[in-house]
C-alpha cells in the first residue's frame, strides 16, 4: 500500500539515522508525492551499515555507500552513481586500512594540493604543460628535447663519455701505456684497474738531458737532496753480513776516487780514497789537516790536543814540534832520540831516581863539578822598621850567593801570611837537603831576645826552639853562631827568620851595639 503524506516533511529513524522526506504540494494523491530523499542526519555514535541515496524523480542520483569491517574503526566508504533498479557504479573508494583513494572515472583537478604520496596505479599523467620552474614536472617531450640538447644522441657505443665542446660528447676510454696495464679501460664490467710495471725513467715527463740531476719527491728534476728529517735524514741499510761496502762511492770521470760507507764483514765505518788522491778535513771553510797518499797526517799550522795517550809502538814519535801537553806524561816505549842537535829544554830540578837531570844540578852535584848552591845575605842599613814578636827579618842584602837552588825575596812587599811572597823570605828548590845558619851579633840590651827558623809557606817551626839561650844580664853575650835548622823539600818552598822572644826596637845594619843580621842557607 503506497504512503500517503499530505502538507508535511516527516522524519524517519532508520536503523539510528534520522532521514527527511520532502512533500510535493503539486501532486495530490500521488505516490509521486514522495519526492526525494536528500537528506539525513546520523545520530551521533551510531554508524550505519548500509547506504542511503540522495535520487532526481526518476530514483536516480548519487550516493555515499558506508560499510564496516570486524578491522574497521570508522569504515570503508565510496561515492556511487545509483537507479530505481539497484545498481551502482563506484566513483572512487576509501579504504580505511590502506588509508588511499581509488578514482574509477577521469578526474579534472584545479588547484589541487597533496600533501601525501601520489600513486598512479601504472596509469599516466597525461596532457601535461611543459614544465616552467624548476619545481615543475615535465613533460616526455620536454625531456627528449633537453636530451638532445646535451649532445647524447651520438652515444651508441660502450665507454666512458667525454665531454669535447659545449654540447658535444663522445666516448673515450683508458688504454695502456709504457710500463702501465690498464683492466675494463671502457668501465662497462665495473672501474677501470690501472696496474704497474718498470717504468722507463727517460720516459717521464721532463726528463733531463743532464744525466746528473734525479727526480725527487716533489716531482722535480735536481741535484739536491733535501730533508727534514729530526732524526737521520737519509739512510742506507745493507742486510748482507758479507758485503765489503755500502756506501756513498764518488767516481771522477768514471774512475772511482772517494767512498764512505760501512764494511760489514770487518763491522768497520769507513772513509776511503783511491790512486793518488788524499783525504782533507776542515772546519769554517779552513783546512785543517789531510792525510796524505802516502799515509802522511799532517796536521799542518794546528794544535793536536788529547786527554789520552799518543802511542809511537812501532813508529819514531818525533818531538820537534810537540808543545805543552796537558797530560801527566808522555809514555815512550822505545828510545826516544834527539837526532845529536836537539835538546830536552826546562827541565825542573829531578826528585825521583830515573828523572832527568838538567846541566846545572849536574855541575852542581858532582864530583867534578862546581860546589853546591850557597847564598849569604843580611838585613842593610836601609831598614829601621820596628820588628815584633812573630815577624820576620827584612833581610833584603845578599853578600855572596852560588848555584841556582836558593834565592832571596829583596823586593816583594812585607806581610806575615803564610804561602806568599814576601821580602826577607828564602826560596829553596825541590828535592834538596839545605842548613839554615843565622845570628845577631852582640845583644847588649835589658831585653835579650830568641829566634827561630819557619816553614813560610805553612807556619812550622824548624830546628831547635832557639839558638840563643835566655839572657842574665846586660853583660850578656849571644854566641856569634846564633840559630841553626835543617830542612829537606820535595817542592820549592819559602823559609824565614822569626823573632820569638822579646822585640827589637828597631834592627838595621848598624843600631847602637846591634851588630848586622846576618843568614847563611846551603846545599848538604
Amino acid at each position: 500500500m503506497p504512503l500517503f503524506l499530505k502538507a508535511l516533511d516527516p522524519s524517519v529513524d532508520i536503523l539510528g539515522n534520522e532521514q527527511v522526506l520532502k512533500y510535493n504540494t503539486d501532486q495530490i494523491n500521488n505516490d509521486a508525492n514522495l519526492l526525494l530523499l536528500n537528506d539525513f542526519t546520523a545520530t551521533a555514535g551510531i554508524f550505519p551499515t548500509s547506504g542511503f541515496g540522495f535520487v532526481n524523480n526518476n530514483l536516480k542520483g548519487f550516493r555515499f555507500y558506508h560499510e564496516l569491517s570486524n578491522s574497521s574503526v570508522y569504515g570503508n566508504f565510496s561515492f556511487q552513481t545509483y537507479d530505481k533498479f539497484g545498481s551502482s557504479t563506484d566513483i572512487f573508494q576509501y579504504d580505511e586500512q590502506t588509508d588511499s583513494l581509488t578514482f574509477f572515472k577521469n578526474v579534472s583537478l584545479s588547484g589541487l594540493s597533496i600533501t601525501g604520496n601520489l600513486s598512479l596505479n601504472s596509469n599516466k599523467i597525461t596532457n601535461l604543460a611543459n614544465g616552467a620552474a624548476n619545481t615543475d614536472a615535465i613533460n616526455f617531450g620536454q625531456l627528449n628535447s633537453a636530451i638532445t640538447g646535451l649532445g647524447f644522441s651520438s652515444l651508441i657505443s660502450n665507454g666512458l663519455i667525454a665531454r669535447t665542446a659545449s654540447n658535444t660528447y663522445t666516448i673515450r676510454s683508458i688504454t695502456n701505456g709504457t710500463g702501465i696495464s690498464i683492466s675494463n679501460g671502457d668501465a662497462v664490467s665495473g672501474n677501470p684497474t690501472i696496474s704497474v710495471s718498470n717504468i722507463p725513467i727517460n720516459t717521464l715527463s721532463g726528463y733531463p738531458s743532464n744525466s746528473s740531476l734525479f727526480l725527487n719527491g716533489l716531482g722535480s728534476w735536481t741535484n739536491t737532496l733535501t730533508t727534514n728529517s729530526a732524526t737521520y735524514g737519509f739512510t742506507l741499510n745493507n742486510t748482507n753480513n758479507s758485503s765489503t761496502a755500502t756506501s756513498f762511492y764518488i767516481l771522477n770521470n768514471g774512475v772511482g776516487a772517494a767512498e764512505f760507507g760501512f764494511n760489514n764483514s770487518t763491522n768497520e765505518a769507513y772513509v776511503w780514497s783511491t790512486g793518488t788522491a788524499s783525504i782533507k778535513f776542515g772546519t769554517n771553510s779552513t783546512t785543517r789537516a789531510r792525510i796524505l797518499n802516502d799515509g802522511t797526517f799532517d796536521l799542518l799550522a794546528n794544535n793536536l790536543t788529547t786527554t789520552g795517550n799518543i802511542s809511537a809502538t812501532t813508529g819514531i814519535l818525533k818531538g820537534n814540534n810537540l808543545a805543552v801537553h796537558n797530560s801527566g806524561s808522555i809514555a815512550v816505549l822505545n828510545s826516544l832520540g834527539m837526532g845529536g842537535t836537539n835538546y830536552i829544554t826546562s827541565l825542573p830540578t829531578p826528585i825521583n831516581n830515573q828523572d832527568a837531570a838538567t846541566k846545572q844540578y849536574v855541575d852542581n852535584n858532582s864530583s867534578g863539578g862546581a860546589a853546591q848552591s850557597i847564598l849569604h845575605g843580611y838585613v842593610n842599613s836601609g831598614y829601621t822598621d820596628v820588628i815584633n814578636v812573630g815577624d820576620h827579618f827584612k833581610f833584603n842584602g845578599i853578600a855572596f850567593v852560588r848555584g841556582s837552588n836558593i834565592s832571596l825575596d829583596t823586593s816583594s812587599s812585607y806581610t806575615t801570611s803564610t804561602g806568599v811572597a814576601s821580602i826577607g823570605r828564602v826560596t829553596l828548590a825541590a828535592g834538596k837537603t839545605y842548613k839554615l845558619t843565622a845570628s845577631l851579633n852582640n845583644v847588649v840590651s835589658a831585653n835579650y831576645n830568641a829566634t827561630r827558623w819557619y816553614n813560610s809557606d805553612n807556619g812550622v817551626a824548624l830546628g831547635l826552639t832557639s839558638g840563643a839561650p835566655s839572657p842574665i844580664s846586660t853583660t850578656d853575650r849571644v854566641g856569634s853562631a846564633g840559630t841553626v835548622a835543617y830542612i829537606t823539600t820535595s817542592v820549592s818552598t819559602r823559609v824565614e827568620l822569626r823573632i820569638t822572644w822579646n822585640a827589637f826596637t828597631q834592627i838595621k845594619g848598624s843600631e847602637d851595639s846591634i851588630g848586622q843580621a846576618w843568614f847563611t842557607v846551603e846545599e848538604v
